[in-house]
């Protein structure tokens, strides 16, 4: 005659985990989380958590439990390639509750919103730690000098979206541009000469005058870059009597290249009253 067993859960009921929580700390007691008033409220603290493979720290710890441990179907465990979840007698159309999983790195519960332009350099599979932390993802911790790119004077000041702005047509996964951000100062900023100081066919050379520090505090010798020396009164008149502001087609600028240097050109009735008196 067989005799019933009666001294473990599992003598009547069926394990819910199927076989998950098999290797758990603690054992397979299902006193441990649960208690015989009934199954539900789960009895494991987050103290507990905080001792298995992954602990819960910063944001994680508000993160409800059922928003990682979801209801997936027991082919989904299996594709995964979990070996805790038994295949015999289980459609695997069958849910369960997900418990172990094969991978804890960040994509897995997180979309990446950078579509893997974020590995720099390409070959780097580097972690989104590296960047951010696990109190928030907004707070950013990146060392801009490890780039072709480094952030010096005003460049420092400017906010990360200014140059990583999302990328992505309208329906289309939106993500933060980072590999196919400009490099030259024509790739963000408008060339307010029209094109006067750069050569045919090339980019300006913005570094030839200006720093990132400031555009206003200019790198530009008149006698040393310049074929139209000051010298005497020339050397006190301000720029903008003889760089003055143009419009060309719609387009305002100050005129720096075609400046006339012959004196009437300038001096015009001051010239004609010499000429009168000579003649």
């Amino acid at each position: 005659m067989t005799v019933a067993r009666f001294g473990e859960c599992a003598d009547c009921h069926r394990d819910a985990h199927l076989g998950q929580l098999a290797r758990a700390v603690g054992g397979t007691g299902c006193d441990s989380c649960h208690s015989v008033e009934g199954f539900f409220p789960v009895l494991y603290p987050t103290e507990r958590h905080q001792g298995s493979d992954f602990p819960l720290d910063g944001a994680h710890l508000a993160v409800p439990c059922n928003s990682c441990h979801q209801r997936v179907e027991v082919a989904t465990l299996a594709d995964q390639g979990s070996a805790w979840v038994p295949r015999r007698g289980i459609p695997d159309s069958a849910e369960v509750t997900q418990f172990r999983f094969a991978s804890q790195a960040c994509v897995d519960c997180h979309v990446d919103p950078h579509l893997e332009e974020s590995r720099y350099p390409p070959e780097d599979q580097s972690e989104c730690t590296d960047c951010h932390d696990v109190d928030s993802w907004r707070l950013v911790s990146f060392d801009h000098r490890t780039t072709e790119f480094p952030l010096v004077g005003r460049h420092a000041k400017v906010a990360c979206r200014d140059c990583h702005s999302l990328a992505g047509a309208i329906g289309e996964p939106q993500s933060v541009r980072f590999e196919e951000s400009p490099l030259t100062c024509s790739g963000c900023h408008k060339d307010p000469h029209a094109g006067q100081l750069s050569a045919v066919g090339a980019q300006p050379g913005c570094d030839r005058c200006h720093t990132a520090d400031g555009w206003h505090e200019t790198l530009f010798v008149h006698n040393r870059d310049s074929s139209y020396r000051l010298e005497g009164a020339h050397s006190r008149v301000p720029c903008g009597s003889c760089h003055r502001e143009r419009e060309v087609d719609g387009t305002s600028f100050v005129q720096y290249k075609s400046i006339p240097t012959a004196c009437e050109a300038c001096h015009a009735s001051g010239v004609a009253e010499l000429k009168s008196r000579e003649g």
